[in-house]
């Protein structure tokens, strides 16, 4: 679903030409052209189209008018039964159409309008769209999703979306996604409970969000907007994570997703005693949206869900204290030697080298501040708890020192540290 979203929202296909009413316009390269005619106020309808590729098609909501020297509105799609020319339903292809856009703008989509487009599969409704008339979509019965970018679903007509070869096969199939919360309830309203009866309102559900932890795509455009999101990332149960989300996930879902159990803590303070700094961290019940902190899972969690986030995609976030700073990253970031990093025993490491880790996304490392010494220790502590370090180390009789890339390390129960006492990467290590 989501390779379908990103290219649905990436296609454009802007009108070039536009001649007197009726006559053909043409897209880029004339693949695509449609039939306009003009209605009492003043706007256009489209009547006709045809495409040598009708695979994927985006109705716009303008389009240039040599006649006119000006850009025209189109606020119908008046594909009709007995209009002239080539259209879905008589045109031999019927099957080709998998995705439809219909542009923000456009008010209505007539009758029978893409009746019998037995190939169509995704189709995208604007927020301006008002009205669907009888029959437009009658017969569509390979329909698996209808997107919806408004605050109340359209008027349908008769048999709007009927199936063709079974009345409900595409009541049964559809999914309806919402780009705005408040749509979903107006679904579940006649004329639409045909739809939402046969899933109990299971299938009108908001816009799926994915978010990759070695993948970024930029969704600022979901800002303000209530959506399902996914987090693609692996979580073990009793460890400690840095987490930075563009949403926010309440008491409620951080339990249902990661265990009642569950701990999260925000970082609020930073303290220091000769070259040790100690970073606090005070327990929540709740993330923030755009704000990094800690959270503890009680169960194993493989890419957790939460429906109904409020997404927010805040630029920079970071949490500042006096030594330290906690930087969330919604992509992969490469860490500097000064930095540290949340990895193996809740404990905090530094790269070997500037650029020599790579933190994944949607996590959170700690940046020092100006007059933190490049050889200082840093150590965590939880909710009152003792601050964990590397101190016992490098006075243990347990520790062997061990020559790599020219420069000497101590090895203690299995971890690497550098002779100012940080522990650093190692291979295999994971970033928490």
């Amino acid at each position: 679903m989501k390779k379908f979203l990103l290219s649905v929202m990436a296609l454009t296909l802007s009108l070039t030409t536009f001649a007197a009413e009726g006559d053909v316009i043409w897209t880029n390269g004339s693949d695509l052209w449609f039939k306009l005619s003009e209605l009492s106020d003043g706007t256009y309808a489209v009547i006709n189209l045809g495409a040598t590729d009708y695979t994927n098609i985006t109705i716009p909501a303008t389009a240039w008018s040599d006649e006119k020297g000006a850009n025209v509105t189109i606020s119908q799609v008046y594909l009709d039964s007995w209009s002239d020319g080539v259209w879905f339903e008589n045109s031999g292809d019927n099957t080709v159409m998998e995705s439809l856009v219909i542009s923000e703008g456009i008010t209505k989509v007539a009758n029978n309008a893409f009746k019998n487009a037995t190939g169509l599969k995704y189709l995208t409704l604007p927020a301006s769209l008002t009205a669907i008339g009888d029959y437009a979509f009658y017969g569509c019965d390979a329909l698996e999703g209808i997107y919806f970018n408004g605050t109340a679903a359209p008027s349908l007509g008769t048999d709007a979306f009927k199936g063709n070869s079974a009345w409900d096969k595409i009541v049964t199939t559809a999914k309806i996604y919402c780009l705005e919360g408040d749509a979903v309830a107006t679904f579940d309203q006649d004329p639409w409970t045909y739809f939402t009866s046969f899933y109990a309102n299971n299938n009108v559900v908001l816009y799926p969000v994915d978010l990759y932890d070695n993948y970024f795509e930029d969704k600022s455009w979901y800002n303000g907007k209530q959506v399902n999101v996914t987090l693609h990332r692996t979580f073990a149960a009793g460890e400690w994570y840095t987490l930075c989300v563009p949403f926010a996930i309440s008491e409620y879902y951080l339990k249902a997703a990661f265990g009642d159990g569950v701990q999260v803590a925000e970082l609020s303070g930073s303290s220091k005693d000769g070259d040790n700094y100690t970073l606090t961290f005070t327990p929540v019940t709740y993330v923030t949206a755009g704000k990094p902190c800690l959270v503890k899972p009680s169960q194993n969690v493989d890419n957790p869900s939460f429906d109904w986030s409020w997404f927010n995609q805040v630029a920079n976030p970071k949490v500042e204290t006096e030594y330290f700073d906690m930087i969330g990253s919604y992509e992969q970031v490469s860490l500097q030697a000064s930095d540290f990093y949340l990895a193996d025993g809740n404990k905090l490491y530094n790269p070997a080298t500037d650029g020599g880790v790579t933190m994944g996304g949607y996590r959170a490392y700690f940046q020092t501040k100006a007059g933190v010494p490049a050889g200082a220790n840093a150590f965590v502590r939880f909710a009152g708890q003792g601050a964990t370090g590397v101190d016992e180390a490098l006075e243990a009789p347990a520790a062997e020192k061990v020559l790599r890339d020219g420069q000497i390390y101590i090895k203690y129960k299995g971890q690497m540290y550098d002779v100012q006492g940080r522990r650093i990467q190692y291979e295999g290590q994971e970033i928490k």
